[in-house]
């Protein structure tokens, strides 16, 4: 581990290297691994075309072709539409392009034959309504053009003022305001159906007229000819009885690609009456990783040259699904090894790599575990006395054991309090000091009593009655909107961003306006008797309505994906709330945590970010994320439980050492991820290395960081140690207001910060005490390094390590050892 292991004596270049490493993590690369061989002699490859025999209805009806084929062995699919060539058995019924997309010309049936590389296969079609007077429909037909060419996105016609007069609803959730917008306004000039060809409509994007916009379709494409059309037939907005889109459904829907490889989708539109519709062309395409695949206008994928994983978001009308692609590494392993299980969690992520050719790193050593346990558990490291017991223990489950001690110490309630605190926003600005000191010891003693997830949350959810005795209460103080609630409650408990439902369809998601208001409506009836800082009473009082904003009218209480809560009986909504929220199968409140958890203890989220569970943002390993929260739930939701899983797996326990097949490897855990000691965790860190406690003006002696409550102690004692590195002020349920990244503020501070050195010079400190022992310089060290890093030297460290007791004075070779530890990547980061 040289890498993190850099040690020098001298302070100048001590400071050189602090500043490189502490603003990223470096990797080591180790050999090459074996390719796999040939397919056997004798194998053939098949070729599939998508869709296989399909209808097309009206003239303005199209169907985009994919077509792949398998390999020999049927080991892996590759696209190959680009490659194929196409043509129709009978032109007066139907012409395909070379791209593969499918138009028709007359009534009757006919076959597409499809030829590459010797393989030939055909594809049915039958064409319908082709003479049929075509029905129009403003919200199926022209608002699809309308979001594929970004007229109303926020960055044009969408944005809340409009722009250049012309005002659209936001990725087209309001079609009916839409077409007002498009055929009355505007003097009308926007639509000209005595002279279809004049209209602005058409003329502006196609850029025949000027156009702030540009070009965005050409003259003779589709998208002006159905523009056309429909202005033709009367440029009507929604005729009575024509069906209404109902979902989506996008091909394929996992998909492993080479690297530089490319992927035709082909997305299918299904409607209210049964019927299903080609809806390619105008669906709207998005990567969530540009750097490993990116997706054209087309939906044609195509992979760079970094392996990887992504996952391309297709809308359609309000509609979203999802393609996952896996782009694994070019060098395929001969023979996968296998690998030691010691449960579920290694069985599922080995599966994952295995597909990606990825080798997991090896196991970390006994040391390197040890103190990230301590630091992940209890935020606090071990002392030189403990580090020396456990790594002289020779039982095989040393490690077990060590996750089960951590999780009986008193730190551990300390630090996942202040985590919890965190996220539920004690904030004593909002709270006063008294409700937020009775929030935080609430957390703490649910925390210590290891009190059930599922109790957890319905005494947050339900919480009533005075907010100096009942800590919850004091959730409702900080929040006091129903609409705020309704946005915290569903992001911080289970994990899904509603906010943006608040004014019109969510735009990555399928939720809509009465999802949200449904939300919404179970905090309605909510009520504060007191003032701040003093205690209040929360309790509820009346039937309040939610208000649909567009329609004016109440919006039942109703939890997501669920229709109108039975209330009968019940006083308090938020009861139905909590029953739906902790119920064994609801689907998201033990997903939500289990992710928390292990993107705490693992560096990511199997979701990322934690708190943004959508179909557009797919777990990278849902397998494992599934089987995770499965096991909260037979556990009765015990945290610790499911603390202990993770911890004991191998998969925790693995070295940040890449290897070869590793080193780019960001998501599928195939090694640990290095990542920076947040700010109370580094500041009782210091103090443990130092044996001297930091200066909290106020707290009383004693107090450790990770115990401080209080989220305002940083500003008001000008605490800037807290501040640079990263403490949220509790305004946001997002994890994300915590900031974690290393920066050249944090690393100057440490070299130069008069405090700092202060303890490490300090005449009760360890640096002054081991000088003034009868230990000898090797001693000396040892005892820093165990301070430092949990661990002894190497003889190379050592013999570094020493070269400042010649010649000096004892306490100044030992003070300058423990500030150069002090500042390497080593000790920062959580390893």
């Amino acid at each position: 581990m040289s890498n993190w292991r850099a040690l020098s004596v001298s302070k100048c270049q001590m400071r050189n290297l602090a500043l490189s490493v502490l603003a990223a993590a470096a990797v080591s690369l180790s050999p090459g691994v074996a390719l796999a061989g040939p397919p056997s002699a004798g194998a053939k490859s098949t070729m599939t075309v998508t869709p296989s025999a399909f209808r097309l209805r009206g003239l303005d009806a199209v169907q985009q072709f994919a077509v792949s084929v398998r390999n020999p062995g049927g080991a892996r699919v590759v696209d190959q539409t680009e490659s194929a060539r196409f043509y129709s058995l009978d032109p007066r019924i139907a012409r395909v392009s070379k791209a593969g997309v499918v138009t028709p010309v007359g009534d009757g049936t006919t076959r597409i034959r499809i030829r590459l590389a010797g393989l030939v296969t055909d594809a049915l079609v039958s064409v319908r309504d082709t003479q049929a007077v075509p029905q129009f429909s403003f919200a199926n037909d022209i608002t699809p053009i309308l979001s594929k060419f970004g007229c109303n996105s926020g960055a044009c016609h969408g944005k809340a003022e409009g722009k250049n007069g012309f005002k659209l609803s936001i990725f087209g959730y309001d079609p009916p305001t839409d077409h007002h917008a498009v055929t009355m306004q505007g003097a009308g000039r926007r639509v000209n159906r005595a002279e279809p060809g004049a209209s602005l409509i058409l003329l502006k994007p196609t850029g025949l007229v000027s156009h702030g916009g540009g070009q965005r379709f050409r003259p003779d494409s589709r998208e002006a000819r159905l523009i056309h059309r429909w202005i033709q037939a009367g440029a009507l907005g929604e005729p009575e009885g024509l069906p209404a889109v109902t979902g989506i459904q996008v091909f394929p829907s996992e998909r492993s690609l080479s690297i530089k490889a490319g992927q035709q989708l082909v997305v299918t539109a299904r409607y209210s009456d049964g019927s299903v519709r080609d809806v390619t062309s105008h669906a709207v395409y998005s990567s969530n990783d540009d750097l490993v695949v990116t997706v054209d206008e087309r939906g044609r994928v195509s992979s760079l040259d970094a392996p990887g994983e992504a996952a391309v978001m297709v809308t359609y009308l309000g509609h979203v699904g999802v393609s996952r692609i896996v782009v694994p590494r070019t060098e395929q392993l001969g023979d996968y090894p296998e690998l030691p299980v010691n449960n579920f969690v290694d069985k599922l992520a080995w599966a994952k790599l295995r597909k990606l050719h990825i080798v997991p790193s090896d196991l970390a050593t006994d040391a390197e575990f040890m103190r990230r346990a301590y630091l992940d558990c209890i935020g606090t490291l071990p002392t030189p006395e403990e580090a020396r017991a456990f790594l002289a223990e020779q039982r095989p489950d040393r490690r077990a054991r060590l996750v089960d001690a951590l999780l009986e110490r008193p730190e551990y309630a300390d630090y996942w309090a202040l985590k919890w605190a965190d996220i539920l926003r004690v904030n004593k600005e909002k709270l006063g000091a008294k409700g937020a000191h009775a929030f935080h010891v609430w957390l703490r003693r649910a925390l210590a009593e290891n009190m059930p997830y599922d109790q957890f949350v319905r005494e947050i959810v339900t919480a009533s009655g005075d907010s100096s005795q009942n800590g919850p209460v004091n959730y409702y103080r900080v929040l006091t909107k129903p609409q705020d609630l309704a946005n915290s409650i569903s992001q911080a408990l289970l994990g899904v961003r509603i906010e943006c439902a608040q004014c019109h369809h969510h735009p990555f998601e399928r939720w809509t306006q009465n999802d949200y208001y449904g939300m919404v409506a179970f905090f309605t009836q909510l009520k504060l008797k007191g003032q701040a800082p003093h205690s209040v009473t929360l309790m509820p009082s009346g039937n309040a309505e939610a208000i649909h904003p567009k329609t004016k009218q109440p919006v039942p209480p109703h939890p997501l994906d669920e229709d109108a809560s039975d209330l009968e009986g019940i006083t308090d909504r938020r009861q139905r709330l909590a029953e739906w929220m902790t119920a064994p199968d609801n689907p998201y409140l033990a997903r939500m945590i289990s992710n928390r958890l292990w993107a705490h203890f693992l560096g990511r989220g199997i979701v990322d970010p934690v708190d943004d569970f959508r179909n557009t943002n797919p777990p990278t390993n849902p397998e494992l994320l599934d089987a995770l929260s499965r096991s909260l739930v037979e556990s009765k939701f015990d945290l610790k439980e499911l603390i202990r899983t993770i911890m004991n797996s191998r998969v925790y326990q693995l070295s940040s050492q890449a290897n070869a097949t590793n080193a780019a490897d960001r998501k599928a855990f195939s090694r640990a991820y290095p990542k920076r000691m947040s700010a109370e965790v580094m500041m009782d860190a210091i103090a443990s290395a130092t044996g001297v406690p930091p200066d909290l003006p106020g707290l009383p002696p004693g107090t450790r960081a990770i115990q401080i409550w209080d989220s305002e102690w940083s500003s008001q004692w000008q605490s800037y140690f807290l501040n640079v590195f990263g403490r949220p002020t509790r305004t946001s349920p997002c994890e994300c207001e915590r900031t974690e990244e290393p920066s050249i503020a944090q690393t100057l501070h440490l070299m130069n910060s008069p405090k700092i050195q202060q303890q490490i010079a300090h005449r009760y400190g360890r640096a002054r005490e081991l000088a003034q022992s009868d230990l000898s310089p090797p001693q000396i060290v040892a005892e820093l390094f165990l301070a430092t890093y949990s661990r002894l030297p190497s003889a190379e460290e050592e013999q570094q390590a020493l070269a400042p007791f010649d010649g000096s004075d004892r306490v100044r070779a030992t003070e300058d050892v423990l500030w150069a530890l002090m500042n390497s990547l080593e000790f920062v980061f959580v390893h």
